[in-house]
């Protein structure tokens, strides 16, 4: 027999209170839950659930969930919401008579009161699986699931349900594609609307994934008979968180390993470059809405509610081996189709042969978190080389910042320096332009007296030619008379010869 293994200590449960709750007998009508039992027992005997590696997946996963279920992080109040200890009084049970329901109803009514997981301890996960596969009955579901996820809250005086929805109307744009029902719409943006705000804001809350998940829990909580609006809010809130605090890449790890141990075709589906982590995650949601019908998919949210993500592991598991043959025959693009398909799923579901299925889950686990450890001892010698770098890179920055500062003092001064000279290159401008305006007005100006002086010379050169000419002509007409008189004489001097 192997060693006892528990999960570790997990912080009590909010105390819920042991003030009684009236009982009616009335066939037809309501009754209400029983007084709580005293909260001490209560914790002292959750503590005392322990499982053995050899025990069953589902005994496992059952104990897993209970102890997820009283975490703290799962009843963490968010915004307009708040824990509400005495939720459960106002629970209550219908009273169903019907014959055919009469030994389900029986197994369910003790589910609902038992407050200290008597059914783990006697380990009658086995009967639990058997009455969800017969299925449970659809007025009791949202009493089991309200009770099995320890649900405790109610809006705080400041916030009404529908105050908080009229808030939740700026995401709704982004789902209508997901869904055409507007009370799943308006369900799920309300959901996505608080935790966005809240503090404790959940993990993968911008991933698409998470709207598909959420939308497809939506499309089947919004079926189940007798759960207010509130209430089916805060149920789905329960599985939001459930949903983020599964470690995606464990999970995924869980998967491959199982297909890898028990799929014969392992190897060649590995090996056609199919991302497959982004398939998981694609199927998950689907897993719960939209490859089987609505009882089906009924049965698979309940099984996750008790034996959380891991029982999608066994059914993933399950699925492949079904068609291990074909897959086998499949490569690349024709593989992905194929498995992407309706048909991979088209045949009748067993899900009494899914939970038949017994991957080593804490085998993978702590293979996963050994190889997590050797990482974190690689990235502790890296980290170490790195910040040896980054000394060095710092005593780089600060030199280089010393250069920048002196670089900067000298970029103040030749700033400075410019501006003065630009102030002085403006004032010669406008000096440089003053000047040419007044060399233009003295060019103006000397062209003007040159002009003068030339025709004064004129003038005066006009008037000693003239006085020239007339002293010429008075010369001429001299000699003109002396000829005259030369000729005359000789004239006089040719007449007394003859």
């Amino acid at each position: 027999m192997s060693a006892e293994i528990t999960s570790p200590p997990l912080p009590s449960r909010n105390r819920w209170s042991t003030s009684s709750i009236r009982s009616t007998s009335s066939e037809l009508q309501d009754k209400d839950l029983p007084q709580v039992p005293h909260s001490e027992n209560t914790i002292a005997e959750n503590d005392g659930i322990k499982f053995k590696a050899d025990d069953s997946l589902s005994f496992i996963s059952a104990v897993r969930q209970q102890e997820l279920y009283s975490s703290p992080m799962m009843n963490e109040a968010f915004n307009g919401v708040i824990n509400d200890p005495t939720f459960h009084q106002h629970l209550v049970v219908p009273e169903l008579t019907t014959s055919a329901y009469q030994e389900s109803d029986q197994f369910w009514n003790t589910i609902i009161h038992d407050y200290s997981d008597q059914w783990i301890r006697r380990r009658e996960v086995d009967k639990l699986e058997a009455e969800i596969l017969k299925g449970i009955t659809p007025e009791y579901r949202s009493v089991v699931y309200l009770k099995t996820l320890q649900v405790r809250y109610k809006f705080s005086q400041d916030h009404t349900f529908g105050e908080l929805l009229k808030r939740s109307s700026k995401t709704r744009d982004s789902l209508s594609n997901l869904s055409d029902k507007q009370e799943v719409i308006e369900l799920v943006s309300l959901a996505l609307d608080v935790h966005e705000d809240s503090e404790a804001n959940l993990p993968f809350a911008k991933e698409k994934i998470v709207d598909k998940y959420l939308i497809n829990v939506a499309e089947l909580l919004t079926t189940v008979p007798e759960l207010s609006e509130e209430k089916r809010f805060f149920i789905l809130t329960k599985l939001y968180k459930l949903y983020s605090s599964v470690n995606q890449e464990e999970f995924m790890y869980k998967v491959n390993r199982s297909l890898e141990d028990k799929l014969d075709s392992f190897k060649h589906i590995a090996s056609q470059g199919i991302n497959w982590s982004a398939y998981y995650k694609k199927l998950i949601p689907e897993l719960i809405w939209g490859k089987f019908d609505q009882d089906v998919s009924f049965k698979i949210l309940d099984l996750i509610v008790f034996e959380g993500f891991d029982f999608l592991l066994r059914l993933i598991l399950w699925t492949f081996l079904r068609n291990d043959t074909k897959l086998a025959s499949l490569s690349g693009d024709d593989l992905l189709t194929f498995i992407q398909s309706q048909e991979f799923y088209s045949e009748s579901i067993n899900l009494e042969a899914v939970l038949e299925l017994e991957p080593p889950v804490i085998t993978y686990e702590n293979e996963f978190y050994l190889m997590e450890a050797n990482s974190l001892s690689n990235n502790k010698n890296e980290l170490r080389n790195l910040n040896e770098v980054h000394d060095e890179l710092v005593l780089k920055i600060n030199n280089m910042k010393v250069q920048i500062e002196e670089l900067q003092s000298t970029h103040t001064e030749i700033s400075q320096q410019s501006e003065e000279y630009n102030v002085s290159l403006t004032e010669a401008e406008l000096k440089r332009k003053e000047l040419i305006a007044e060399r233009d007005q003295l060019q103006k100006k000397y062209e003007h007296l040159t002009m003068k002086e030339n025709l004064a010379n004129t003038i005066k050169a006009n008037q000693e030619f003239s006085q020239r000419n007339r002293e010429l002509q008075q010369q001429l007409q001299a000699m003109k008379q002396s000829i005259e008189d030369k000729k005359h004489k000789m004239a006089k001097a040719m007449v007394n010869n003859q």
